[in-house]
């Protein structure tokens, strides 16, 4: 199946597209090929635009003390931010314009995305005598 139109005799004309190449009609309004309503792949990507902006942030504070050998503190908080805008338009020759009843349609989405994560830990080691290690770990995580 070829996107491009016919002529009476049948003979494609190279660089004229036809809109549904699967219901492709001579001049004369007889049936060349009665297949299928899709659009021209040419013309949905000539005809149809899409564009997307992302912006993306990432943060992070570490802080450890450790008030004896055997003792350690320490705090994490990571942040990360994104805002994401998405803009589509379509002409009357694409699938979303047929969908429309021939019209031109237009969308824009935003989202925007925060989130964080706060993490907590001590850490415990002391050994007793010369053989024995205790060792104990303490988690806490908020998101």
């Amino acid at each position: 199946m070829s996107p491009w139109a016919v002529d009476a005799n049948g003979n494609e004309l190279v660089g004229t597209k036809f809109f549904l190449p699967g219901k492709l009609k001579y001049p004369n309004g007889a049936w060349a090929i009665n297949k299928t309503s899709t659009p021209n792949p040419l013309s949905e990507i000539a005809n149809s635009y899409q564009t997307e902006k992302i912006w993306q942030a990432l943060g992070n504070i570490f802080f450890q003390y450790q008030p004896a050998k055997w003792i350690s503190l320490k705090t994490t908080f990571s942040t990360g931010f994104s805002t994401n805008q998405l803009g589509i338009s379509n002409s009357a020759e694409t699938n979303a314009g047929v969908l429309v009843n021939n019209k031109n349609s237009a969308s824009i989405t935003k989202s925007d995305n925060f989130n964080y994560t706060w993490d907590n830990q001590i850490d415990m080691k002391h050994t007793f005598g010369e053989s024995h290690d205790f060792s104990l770990l303490l988690l806490q995580s908020m998101f």
